[in-house]
Formats: structure tokens, C-alpha cells, sequence
């Protein structure tokens, strides 16, 4: 078995107990926490090993719990954080990647994901917003040739170790909010534990 199988092994291992309060994420429907000002003002705080618990239709009774480990570090000539999770659930395990990039300089941020349990890719682009107290996205899906708007969503740092992920907040200018997917994310290591 190869280191980097090893390594999956065991992150499968570790993710099929459970690392955050997942019963916490589900019933919370909302960005119902104070974001912590001036935690990040650019994409250097990925870089680390993270655990992170996800609730997909949170309180619904389609509820789906994911639970992930995910490694950050710099490559590509260190322009880009690159952020691979290794995630299980309901007894099926699953892998991604996320390339960060500031491709305007400072202020805005972009993101491409691919996953291995779907063909489709996409792109996130963002802000972050004045007091350093998260970022601001919207995902484009990209459909064959098309590349089609997605879903609003909000980074809010809890913590300089600590983040949710709002996922299908349908408008950022009104007080309504429909939240489909909640992630929480905590630092376990400043490194990339490999």
C-alpha cells in the first residue's frame, strides 16, 4: 500500500466515528453565530490539515452527514492553495480538490473544485469582506460548455482555527435566507499532515 493510500486508510478510519458535534450543525438553519472580525484578509489561512463535519439539508428529514478530512498547502509555484479532502459517509468514502487563487490581487478570491462522485466541475468567485470576518461566494457550474450561476454562499470565520461554510443562501441583499449545506471547519495542524 502506497503512503498515500495509507494515509487515505486512515482518514477513513478517523472519519467514520465522527470528529465534530454534527447534531450541533443540523439544527442550526442559519448564520446564527458572531463572525470573528479581522480572522483571515487572504487564502493563506487554508493551509493546514482541517476536520470538517457538513450537514446537507440540515433539520430536514433527507438530512446527510459528511464528515472529512482536508489538507491545505501551497503548490503551483506557491500561487495556489490546493486543498484535497478525503470524506465518508453513509458508508461510502469520496475525494476532492480545491485550487485557491487571488487572481485580482488582493480583496478577491476564486476557487475551482472537482469532485471524484460527479463529472461537473466549478468555479467559485469572491469577496472578502472589509473587516476580515469571511468571504462572500457565488459558485458557476460548469455543464458541458456552459457555465451555468450557482449558489450564493458565505466563509464566516468563527475562530482563526475555526469556520462555517453557509451553502444556497438565495440572496445576499435581503434578510432571507434559505441555507441547503452548513460545513464546519476546525484546524487540527498548521501543517499538511500527509
Amino acid at each position: 500500500m502506497t503512503g498515500s493510500n495509507r494515509f487515505r486508510a486512515l482518514v477513513c478510519a478517523a472519519l467514520a466515528v465522527g470528529v465534530l458535534n454534527t447534531a450541533e450543525l443540523a439544527a442550526q438553519t442559519s448564520m446564527d453565530f458572531e463572525p470573528a472580525p479581522n480572522s483571515a484578509t487572504d487564502f493563506s489561512f487554508l493551509v493546514g490539515t482541517w476536520h470538517l463535519s457538513e450537514v446537507i439539508w440540515p433539520g430536514l428529514d433527507n438530512e446527510y452527514v459528511e464528515n472529512s478530512i482536508r489538507v491545505c498547502e501551497w503548490e503551483v509555484a506557491d500561487t495556489y492553495v490546493v486543498c484535497r479532502s478525503y470524506s465518508a459517509a453513509r458508508g461510502r468514502t469520496r475525494e476532492s480538490w480545491m485550487m485557491w487563487n487571488a487572481p485580482d490581487g488582493e480583496g478577491t478570491i476564486e476557487m475551482v473544485g472537482i469532485f471524484s462522485n460527479i463529472t461537473g466541475k466549478s468555479i467559485y468567485k469572491g469577496t472578502f469582506l472589509p473587516d476580515g470576518s469571511g468571504i462572500d461566494l457565488r459558485n458557476h457550474d460548469i455543464e458541458g460548455d456552459r457555465i451555468v450561476p450557482g449558489r450564493f454562499q458565505r466563509l464566516r470565520f468563527v475562530s482563526p482555527d475555526e469556520f462555517e461554510w453557509h451553502i444556497g443562501i438565495e440572496n445576499l441583499d435581503t434578510a432571507e435566507e434559505t441555507v441547503i449545506g452548513i460545513e464546519r471547519a476546525v484546524r487540527i495542524s498548521h501543517d499538511a499532515l500527509r
